[in-house]
């Protein structure tokens, strides 16, 4: 997530910028944060349409992919068009993904974009197989719901759910520490 600070190193894909015509005198705070809608220079007022589609996972992929090689394994490909609803906005915005693929240089020989977004492995009809299938083991891992790539921390009411306070603190339960653990694996 970006980090408003300047001291701070941090990276997030969401659209800052209200107004590019109107940059806030301390917007340097975000001199340290890699943020893709900032770099090509997008704003929610004037080319909200145009924002960040992907994941971070795909920002960071996209980015070390290019100095490091990167082994993407099939059965990643498709948990990495799950994560940030990234298989929707492939559907419903084709052509803005397109266009930041192709920033991503995603096409290369060896970014490893290509085997996620560009590879053999899925048509269109396989894809889709392939996500009812993994949503059916999200729902698994949930006991039937939707939600077990989630964890919900407050109920409606912002009282903590699924947490077990230590001290002053509060961490995860063990039930759903198990439950991310099972979605992981």
């Amino acid at each position: 997530m970006e980090i408003f600070r300047d001291y701070v190193k941090s990276l997030g894909h969401h659209m800052v910028l209200y107004n590019k015509r109107q940059v806030p005198n301390i917007w340097f705070n975000f001199d340290n944060c890699i943020q893709p809608n900032n770099i090509r220079g997008y704003d929610a007022k004037n080319s909200f349409n145009l924002k960040y589609p992907l994941g971070a996972i795909h920002l960071i992929l996209g980015i070390v992919g290019h100095k490091k090689k990167i082994e993407i394994k099939k059965e990643a490909i498709c948990p990495l068009l799950y994560t940030d609803g990234t298989f929707k906005n492939l559907f419903n915005y084709p052509d803005n993904c397109l266009s930041w693929l192709n920033f991503l240089c995603a096409e290369e020989k060896n970014s490893p974009l290509k085997t996620i977004f560009f590879n053999d492995h899925h048509t269109t009809s396989s894809l889709m197989i392939v996500l009812r299938d993994f949503f059916e083991q999200l729902r698994q891992i949930n006991n039937g719901s939707r939600g077990a790539d989630k964890i919900k921390i407050s109920n409606s009411s912002g009282e903590p759910v699924n947490l077990v306070k230590k001290g002053n603190a509060f961490s995860i339960s063990n039930e759903q520490r198990n439950k991310v653990f099972t979605c992981l694996c």
